[in-house]
Order: C-alpha cells, then structure tokens, then sequence
C-alpha cells in the first residue's frame, strides 16, 4: 500500500506500508510509559526518510486521498522505518 504526507520539514513524501499487521511499540518518555498499535512505513523511491522528527503528528494519506493514519516518531536516519498509528 502506498501512501503519500506533506510534511513541515520534509515536504511532500511518499511511502510503502510494510504490511497491514500491527504491532505494539512500548514508549518511555519524560517517566511518562505509553503502548500503542502501529504499523511500520518505509520511503519509496529515491527519498532517505520518510518522515523527519519534526513531522510527527502530520496525517498521513493513502493514493486516493483517504486518511490512513498519523505519523509518530522515526526511527532515525539510519533506519528508514517509521512509524504511522492506523485510523
């Protein structure tokens, strides 16, 4: 499934969803620890990323406009996977 986002620092970028399974990210920020379902989404074409850090929480469509999902946190630049939670 391909999906496209119009991020604040990376612009307009699209993506494969790496399957539809879901699986369980466990966070533990600011003492703060949190669980949510995600799925994990990895750049398509010639892009590095798709997502940067500071375009977490931008939504994130699929080819024919409709809402897939929101982006959370990357993985980082050396990983590629990042992270969309389902709608």
């Amino acid at each position: 499934l391909h999906v496209v986002k119009n991020g604040l620092t990376t612009g307009t970028t699209t993506g494969r969803v790496n399957g539809m399974e879901p699986f369980t990210r466990v966070y533990d920020e600011y003492g703060v620890e949190g669980t949510s379902m995600q799925v994990s989404v990895l750049p398509y074409g010639d892009a590095n990323a798709f997502l940067h850090p500071r375009d977490s929480r931008f939504i994130v469509l699929d080819r024919n406009g409709r809402i897939f999902g929101m982006l959370t946190k990357g993985a980082g630049a050396t990983n590629r996977t990042d992270y969309v939670m389902p709608y």
